[in-house]
């Protein structure tokens, strides 16, 4: 092919459409466990109630009760990855296994909400964690504890505060009774003023090595107990969502409500959704090196968000 300004064009438009199409064929998982919340600048920040709104018997003049809230705050990163096209490839009509790095490039784009994702769930009860793809992840929330922890305060301004757990780091494997010990205790979790909150978990998350493990807990008619089969008591109450990055911690799970967007665990904040550009004929660069650059970048950032609504479980 002559390289002109308008073959680099055409050839990188072809790119475009092939890192488009790429990116409708993944399936990422990450939009069912974060809530996806658009950006402006280069934070955001955002803030929690500490007390559910609740309605009181009105006797004699209104009682007005001050919300008091906790913030925490979201920097956008950025992110990218590029391709280098040889002039000589281009030249010789030899540029086809590129439109197939585009595609890719597509799908790996569409699923990097996963990637920043995947270690929250991964390392959450650290308070950080190095990832070698998207960097620093901090992994503390609004009440200064790793998002799975066994100290949550209840009210993190009173010393003698009672703790709530959302992390059990031993001796829960994925069974039934542990199940229904978690899905009780995640329901019965209160705000300051001992009200209940109002967590109903929805959706079990497991590897894919307990795919078959978690299916059977909630979604088989019968279960055995005992050495005889009963009815399972368990059916239909979570839906279960296998993440493939869990598989290096195969008994690893996780109960989560996930149906109620304004109370996911996990925010995903998006600045900039992944672009694909290019720098064609007459730059620098392929002046320089003997090739063309295109590739794809994007702006945003994970974080846990409500540690009340997502539990995780160690066997």
């Amino acid at each position: 092919m002559i390289i002109t300004s308008s073959s680099l064009r055409a050839m990188f438009k072809g790119f475009q459409v092939l890192f488009k199409s790429g990116m409708g064929m993944a399936e990422p998982w990450g939009s069912k466990v974060a809530r996806t919340l658009p950006s402006t600048g280069e934070e955001e920040t955002y803030s929690w109630l500490t007390a559910i709104p609740g309605l009181r018997h009105w006797v004699g003049p209104r009682v007005v009760e001050n919300l008091r809230s906790r913030s925490f705050t979201i920097k956008n990163k950025p992110f990218e990855k590029t391709l280098g096209v040889e002039r000589e490839k281009i030249e010789d009509d030899k540029y086809g296994m590129y439109g197939d790095y585009a595609s890719l490039l597509g799908q790996q784009a569409a699923k990097h909400p996963d990637d920043c994702i995947a270690p929250i769930l991964l390392y959450g009860e650290q308070t950080s964690f190095l990832d070698p793809l998207v960097g620093p992840v901090s992994l503390v929330v609004y009440d200064g504890q790793p998002v799975f922890s066994e100290v949550h305060p209840v009210d993190q301004d009173d010393p003698d505060s009672p703790v709530q757990a959302n992390y059990y780091p031993s001796g829960m494997a994925l069974t039934p009774e542990n199940y229904e010990l978690v899905r009780a205790n995640m329901r019965s979790l209160v705000d300051v003023n001992g009200r209940r909150i109002g967590i109903k978990p929805d959706t079990l998350i497991v590897s894919p090595q307990k795919e078959g493990a978690a299916k059977r807990i909630v979604e088989a008619e019968t279960i055995a107990r005992g050495g005889a089969q009963e009815d399972n008591i368990n059916q239909g109450t979570a839906e279960v969502l296998v993440i493939d990055e869990l598989s290096d911690s195969p008994g690893v799970w996780f109960l989560a409500m996930l149906k109620n967007q304004l109370m996911r665990p996990i925010i995903w904040q998006e600045r900039q959704k992944p672009r694909f550009q290019a720098l064609m004929n007459g730059s620098e660069y392929a002046f320089v090196n003997n090739q063309y650059l295109a590739g794809v970048d994007c702006r945003g950032n994970a974080a846990p968000a409500v540690w009340q609504s997502i539990a995780k479980c160690r066997p």
